[in-house]
């Protein structure tokens, strides 16, 4: 491909990022940084393998740029590709920055089997420190001492097979952090779609008198307070996620703010559904307050919409009352007396 070529697949992709998408405006970021790192790649002009590795960085490069409408994964793993290609064309002193830079990425966000793979690939690398005068073998050490000469430790330059495969490790995690992050935040949408369905259900029904039956307390039925409950829910959900918000830290990782988003819809789901279940209880006898049954149920619909843990202890307080007690075990009759 001709560098026109590459030119125009660059100000495509940059033209593709959307103001009102944060991502896309990432994306069109680490296009143009990684785009310099090539260029400057191949101004170094070093013959050999760092050859080959610029030109298939910049084969991933124009694929990237091609992926710019596909999901974000692929053309992210392109980059973080070149990233690692470029590698080869790195002094000793940048390899020896960005090792430093990636084991403490790789030690800080890693778990289970990664850090331990990483752990021992840095053990694996790294020369032996010197050993300390007066330790069995430490006559070269004494000597250089004698000598008058100061004695370091060797300098560590990771191989560059050695950065790839930290910083392998450190690009999969990244990856499978965001894609577990995509498959939830689709079952959030699943599952709230599904909520408020059934909270509309339960109204139309509550409305057209199915749960006549059904009362909170001697003199308020159903169909008079499920509405308010309804929106007390809400209430107390839209507070808590505005409390979680004004707290927010910007020093936050980005997926975990970005999450913030599809969780308010979430908790405002919650906290409208509860109302049902704070009725249902309350009218089967599990929960006695003193005062109007009407207003002890809208206070619940509250506080069980702003604070999930509550709710949740609540109902399995009554789900523990509400399990058979054991069956006694048999008793041995008495041995007969001589």
């Amino acid at each position: 491909m001709t560098d026109t070529n590459t030119e125009n697949h660059f100000l495509d992709a940059i033209k593709a990022a959307s103001v009102s998408n944060p991502g896309a405006q990432r994306l069109a970021a680490a296009l143009v940084d990684s785009r310099r790192a090539i260029r400057e790649a191949e101004e170094r002009g070093r013959p050999g393998e760092t050859a080959a590795a610029v030109a298939r960085a910049m084969a991933l490069y124009t694929l990237a740029c091609d992926l710019k409408a596909a999901p974000a994964f692929l053309a992210w793993d392109c980059l973080q590709q070149i990233e690692r290609e470029l590698m080869w064309v790195a002094t000793p002193e940048e390899l020896r920055i960005v090792w430093a830079s990636y084991l403490k990425e790789a030690r800080a966000k890693l778990k289970n089997w990664r850090l331990s793979a990483v752990e021992d690939l840095d053990q694996l690398l790294r020369p032996p420190q010197p050993i300390p005068p007066g330790t069995p073998g430490s006559t070269v050490v004494e000597e250089a001492q004698s000598a008058g000469g100061e004695v370091k430790a060797p300098v560590f330059t990771p191989t560059v097979a050695g950065l790839q495969a930290l910083m392998r490790h450190v690009h999969a995690a990244s990856q499978n952090r965001q894609h577990k992050l995509n498959i939830i935040e689709k079952q959030v949408h699943i599952i709230t779609a599904l909520l408020l369905f059934v909270i509309g259900w339960t109204l139309g029904l509550a409305f057209l008198g199915k749960f006549d039956w059904m009362e909170v307390g001697a003199e308020t039925s159903l169909i008079s307070v499920l509405p308010d409950g309804v929106l007390a829910g809400a209430f107390g959900a839209l507070l808590s996620v505005a409390f979680k918000l004004s707290g927010a830290d910007s020093t936050d990782a980005v997926p975990d703010m970005r999450s913030l988003n599809w969780v308010t819809a979430a908790r405002l789901a919650i906290g409208t559904g509860a109302a049902f279940p704070v009725l249902v209880v309350m009218s089967a006898g599990f929960m006695n307050f003193p005062g109007q049954a009407a207003k002890i149920y809208l206070a619940l619909c509250v506080i069980a919409g702003f604070s999930e843990r509550w709710f949740r202890t609540a109902l399995e307080a009554v789900a523990s009352r509400t399990q058979p007690a054991a069956p006694a075990a048999p008793v041995a009759p008495a041995a007969p007396k001589p």
